[in-house]
């Protein structure tokens, strides 16, 4: 009868001991599941870091690159402004020197408003 206890116990520790064996064995597999997941967090981590720098090597370069632009728009527009007041101080001189021919009935007057438009060609 006391072996019977003493067997009884022993089967009772036996399956205690099972199964702490097996809630050990599952959370020594979740924790390492749990550690390759933070190793594949990791590497993501790092790989956002790194496209993170790209970006913002990429967005300095894009801001470098619209000053750029800006300041070759202003020059060109400042040059537009150039030449339509050319155009137009041309286009006085041209009316001129046609008044001068309409006017002038003679060959003097006429060779003055030719001269008078190629002056204005010429600047």
């Amino acid at each position: 009868q006391e072996r019977a206890v003493l067997q009884a116990a022993l089967d009772t520790a036996v399956t205690e001991l099972k199964i702490l064996e097996d809630s050990t064995n599952r959370a020594k597999e979740r924790l390492a599941s749990a550690e390759r997941e933070l190793q594949d967090l990791d590497g993501t981590q790092e790989n956002k870091r790194q496209e993170l720098k790209k970006q913002e090597k990429e967005l300095a370069s894009t801001k470098t690159r619209i000053a750029e632009l800006e300041k070759q728009d202003h020059e060109l527009s400042l040059k537009e402004e150039a030449l339509a007041t050319k155009h137009k101080e041309l286009l006085t001189k041209m009316e001129d020197a046609k008044s001068a021919l309409r006017s002038a009935g003679g060959q003097k007057a006429r060779s003055k408003a030719v001269q008078g438009i190629l002056n204005a060609a010429k600047n």
